[in-house]
């Protein structure tokens, strides 16, 4: 009796989950799809710098741009002497 009941158990857990691997292969996925997104060419205005930033020697900082992501410190300010 006892083995029998057992076997009863196991048929139904095997049931259910042959069930519900046929109803998840056959129902679309709730995620949206992921959209394709096209091979671009890296040109002048598509790349990225690193977040660093430097001091220059008037005390200002400064973070790195420009297509090659270099430091450019301001010029100094011309200062006249009469």
């Amino acid at each position: 009796m006892f083995r029998t009941f057992i076997a009863i158990i196991i048929i139904v857990i095997l049931a259910v989950a042959a069930g519900s691997i046929m109803l998840r292969a056959n129902r679309p996925s709730l995620l949206p799809p992921i959209p394709e997104v096209p091979n671009t060419p890296a040109t002048s205005t598509n790349h990225a710098c690193t977040m660093q930033a430097m001091q220059c020697s008037d005390g200002t900082w400064i973070s790195a741009s420009g297509p090659n992501c270099q430091f450019v410190c301001p010029a100094p300010a011309a200062t006249s002497t009469r």
